[in-house]
């Protein structure tokens, strides 16, 4: 890893313009600090988090166990988190931490479960009658956390509140597709379409669509939500604490009476307290650190495939904007050299659309639409009219290791192909904003699918500025195959309407895809109820804290 270790010895001042580099350790504070209806039946409360006595041993040791699982019980959760949740609001996907935030303290109607599973959760059934309407039976005596009761109306008033541009929703198209919502009691109600949408339910059980009560003050910031935790204070930029809320429509549940989130921006220094017992659980756990954490036997690595990295490009200005351009850097890169150096070996190369191969979805004919080969770019360029190469701005960021060691990897690649790079590597939070804003020409990036139905490619190819997607990139043909794919119910007949969309997301090329990734957490081996969800679902793990508990 020749290119790593180098990496590891720069003065990275010199990339940090924009923002400033914390240290998980500068930053740890002291303390705990059809007509055919498609119902989901009525949730029960899960009893996963429960500890189980082990078998085998004597008396004494059942007993000795027991006894330290009683005096463990009720504990605080201390959370080392990887970055300060950028936005509080809990309609945008803000990344990874944000999204923990808010599936520590809100509830929408549908939820996953630690098996990847769509279950109930405010709404005890969506139903869908015909190819427009759904009708959702709301659960009842659930409490927000102001203590009024849901209705049909706070559904209402947040599905219309979604709309709302200042609101800055990531799924508002999903919202905007709601011709009609009829209020049929104050515990049913009906939602009609304006075109079908067979998706819509895996989307509802995201965090992004939470349902807020109608006393919410959206302009202040003040989401009122039903969900296991409430935050009780937060110290910008170093820690956030959630207490349990006692009228949780999950009878005894959450298992743990508060969480402390800590930020800890360094995933070393969090492996670390992890092993020291400072914190319980990391997230977005570094794979250089995997095997340290396998061989604690105090520790645990939950570690899922799913998530993805690759490149967004600024499609306004050039050289970017050309979809010849962006197809040939595709060519310049050795993903297997960003494998070794910036994974320690871990994942998998994504030559093609980022369909996952156990999708039904996926075709073999995409996979392997880029290879390695600097000679072509070169040759593509020219083509593209650019016989001299081009000069880019390469946006990453200094705050994950990963991502710098990506771009690291990048300029040197790059450099090969006749492209002349100039890294910025600024804090996640700047890096958030200048890929909204577009100051950029080609940014690293990496993400995974909302939902794990084929429609998740949307997150990728339309939408407001958002710096998951591509800045400014906008095809007609590609929107109008989108809502196609929505509008249709069964595999054989969306199947080939994806193939078409991956067909021309190599043509044009909106997002050029790097790797595929683990993504994992770190926790004590006392830690009981949390999962990581599965594949894309990853980034939904929080919703396991209500089950979690120290034992």
């Amino acid at each position: 890893m020749q290119d790593h270790e180098m990496e590891q010895g720069m003065d990275m001042g010199s990339f940090e313009k924009k923002g400033k580099r914390f240290s998980r350790r500068e930053v740890l504070v002291g303390g705990l600090a059809g007509a055919a209806a498609v119902a989901l039946g009525v949730g029960t409360a899960s009893s996963a988090g429960a500890a189980a006595l082990r078998s085998g041993g004597s008396d004494l040791r059942r007993a000795t166990r027991a006894t330290r699982r009683a005096s463990k019980a009720g504990q605080t959760i201390t959370w080392g988190l990887s970055a300060y949740p950028t936005s509080f609001n809990p309609f945008e996907n803000k990344g990874l931490t944000a999204g923990e935030l808010t599936t520590a303290t809100h509830r929408g109607l549908l939820a996953y479960d630690q098996h990847g599973n769509l279950v109930p959760a405010l709404a005890t059934s969506v139903t869908a009658v015909g190819d427009l309407r759904y009708e959702i039976q709301l659960r009842s005596g659930v409490q927000f956390h102001n203590g009024a009761s849901l209705t049909s109306r706070d559904v209402a008033f947040t599905l219309d509140a979604m709309k709302e541009p200042s609101l800055a929703a990531s799924l508002s198209d999903y919202a905007e597709e709601i011709q009609s919502i009829s209020i049929e009691s104050d515990d049913t109600l009906v939602l009609t379409l304006t075109a079908p949408d067979a998706s819509l339910p895996s989307y509802l059980g995201t965090p992004y669509m939470p349902i807020i009560s109608q006393k919410s003050d959206l302009a202040s910031g003040n989401f009122i939500g039903c969900g296991p935790f409430t935050v009780t204070s937060s110290e910008e930029g170093a820690s956030i604490t959630c207490t349990a809320f006692d009228a949780y429509y999950k009878q005894g549940y959450p298992l743990a009476p508060a969480i402390h989130f800590e930020t800890l921006a360094e995933s070393a220094s969090a492996v670390e307290a992890l092993a020291s017992g400072e914190v319980d659980i990391v997230d977005d756990l570094e794979w250089a650190d995997f095997k340290s954490v396998q061989s604690n036997r105090n520790l645990r690595l939950l570690a899922h495939g799913g998530p993805f990295m690759y490149l967004v490009f600024n499609t306004k200005k050039e050289p970017c904007s050309s979809p010849q351009v962006r197809h040939a850097i595709g060519y310049a890169i050795n993903r297997a050299l960003v494998i070794a150096d910036a994974f320690y070996g871990t994942g998998s190369p994504l030559l093609g659309p980022p369909m996952p191969p156990s999708s039904p979805y996926f075709n073999s004919g995409y996979a392997n639409s880029w290879s390695y080969d600097a000679s072509k770019t070169k040759d593509l360029l020219a083509k593209a009219g650019y016989p001299h190469g081009i000069s880019v701005t390469l946006l990453s960021n200094a705050q994950y290791s990963y991502y710098t060691d990506i771009a690291v990897i990048l300029e040197s690649n790059l450099s090969a192909a006749g492209i002349d790079v100039s890294l910025d590597l600024p804090d996640w939070a700047t890096q958030e904003t200048d890929g909204i804003s577009g100051d950029y020409d080609i940014a690293v990036m990496g993400s995974a699918g909302e939902v794990n139905d084929p429609s998740f490619l949307s997150l990728f190819l339309q939408g407001p500025p958002a710096f998951q997607r591509s800045f400014g990139f906008n095809s007609t043909q590609v929107n109008d195959l989108l809502a196609k794919g929505l509008r249709l119910s069964t595999v054989a007949e969306r199947k080939p309407v994806y193939d078409q969309i991956q067909e021309l997301m190599i043509e044009q090329a909106p997002i050029v895809p790097l790797i595929w990734r683990d993504q994992a957490y770190g926790a004590r081996s006392n830690v009981s109820g949390f999962a990581n969800l599965p594949g894309f679902l990853t980034f939904y793990s929080g919703y396991t804290l209500e089950q979690t508990s120290l034992v």
